[in-house]
């Protein structure tokens, strides 16, 4: 009888231990992949938001049947005059731009990553359940995504051109008042179905009428490289470091006294636009950010 009891706890204590490795498995099984990491730049900054100051416009049926998503900004430029713009984006094009950037579920090929908007930047191995497999860091290819939307800004750039009323503009000056003015909000991780890292293409970030810094600077450096007669060489400058994931714009120019700026070999001085925040003028950038650049914690991309 002693005997007998004995095997039954030892039956039950195999049975308890053998649906515990089965659930145990069952739960690794439906775990979540882990994703390749991809390195945002989300300007984190304790300063107050501008207020949004971008409305859609409610279209008319007549509008709605053309081939345009019409949009309005008010903002203030750099001579303290207010402005209305009007932007015609064409929706052949917004489309397209949505298809072209970011990536879908399942999606492991580096060489496809690659074609939809992100720049391998570095490579690791790590040990997951005895096998070695490979982790791979990515940005937003930038200088991809700056050549492939040049194609839209001339005109873009024209309507925003018209909202001074044949008055005199600074396209450095005017330009950066006009991006500052459009909203600071980070973008979704996905959106439209795609995984796109917390950053709208240019021609989106009008779409939406928001952006965080990466995606305001970019939209910045489409309208400088497509005023008529532009010349301007420039790039992207991300800071990674000291708790900040930030991004500004760097423009060929010599700085002046107290002006941000960073040396690129073989090109030159090249002076700082903060596009997130509508209080800072061409060459300046908050404090946090300039400590920062100063320590090294940089990374140049350029645009041209």
């Amino acid at each position: 009888m002693k005997r007998h009891r004995v095997l039954k706890d030892l039956l039950d204590i195999f049975l308890l231990f053998f649906f515990t490795v089965a659930i145990v498995q069952l739960l690794l099984s439906l775990k979540t992949v882990r994703r390749n990491p991809v390195l945002s730049f989300e300007g984190g900054i304790p300063f107050q938001q501008v207020e949004s100051i971008a409305k859609k416009n409610t279209l008319s049926q007549k509008n709605k049947r053309t081939g345009h998503h019409m949009r309005q900004y008010t903002w203030t430029d750099s001579t303290n005059s207010q402005r209305i713009t009007r932007l015609k984006l064409d929706k052949s094009a917004v489309k397209n731009e949505i298809k072209k950037f970011g990536m879908v579920r399942g999606m492991k090929s580096t060489l496809f990553m690659q074609k939809r908007g992100f720049k391998i930047i570095g490579r690791s191995n790590r040990l997951v359940r005895g096998r070695i497999k490979e982790n791979i860091t990515t940005i937003v290819d930038y200088r991809q995504i700056f050549d492939r939307n040049r194609r839209y800004f001339p005109e873009l750039t024209s309507q925003l051109i018209d909202s001074f009323s044949g008055g005199r503009y600074n396209p450095l000056y005017d330009f950066l008042k006009f991006v500052q003015y459009i909203p600071y909000r980070r973008p979704p991780v996905r959106y439209a179905g795609r995984f796109i890292g917390k950053f709208f293409v240019p021609l989106v970030c009008l779409y939406e009428q928001y952006g965080d810094c990466d995606s305001k600077s970019l939209l910045l450096a489409e309208f400088l490289s497509a005023y008529p007669a532009s010349k301007e060489q420039i790039g992207m400058l991300l800071i990674h470091g000291q708790g900040l994931a930030h991004a500004v714009l760097a423009i060929k120019r010599k700085p002046l006294v107290g002006m941000s700026s960073i040396f690129v070999n073989g090109s030159g001085y090249y002076i700082l636009l903060e596009a997130t925040y509508h209080h800072f003028a061409p060459g300046f950038v908050p404090y946090r950010v300039a400590r920062a650049i100063k320590a090294g914690y940089i990374r140049y991309v350029p645009l041209n």
